[in-house]
């Protein structure tokens, strides 16, 4: 516990320059973190992902679906089938309606 406190001092000495009593109960507990070589920030994105819905969940998976390669080109695909097929049964329609 002395070692401890006396590396948190030094810290607060190398750090910030000021004694470490002299600190706002914040920066007293980010120096202690320091010096116990833990963490001082938190992972924000875990955080976010897990207060997500399943609706949105579900709302990002199709975003990035539709914005993906795979997506454009079987729309392309698709629509070239359709104008495909649209081509070839209007005459057959024309035909049948008259």
């Amino acid at each position: 516990m002395v070692n401890m406190k006396r590396d948190v001092h030094e810290l607060s000495q190398q750090l910030l320059h000021k004694e470490y009593d002299a600190l706002p109960p914040r920066e007293q507990h980010v120096i202690r973190l320091i010096s116990q070589r833990l963490h001082v920030s938190r992972d924000v994105l875990t955080e976010h992902e897990e207060s997500l819905t399943f609706g949105q969940r579900m709302v990002d998976r199709v975003a990035a679906f539709g914005g993906s390669l795979i997506f454009i080109l079987l729309f392309f695909g698709v629509l070239a089938i359709f104008s495909d097929n649209v081509t070839f049964l209007y005459p057959c329609y024309i035909l049948l309606t008259q």
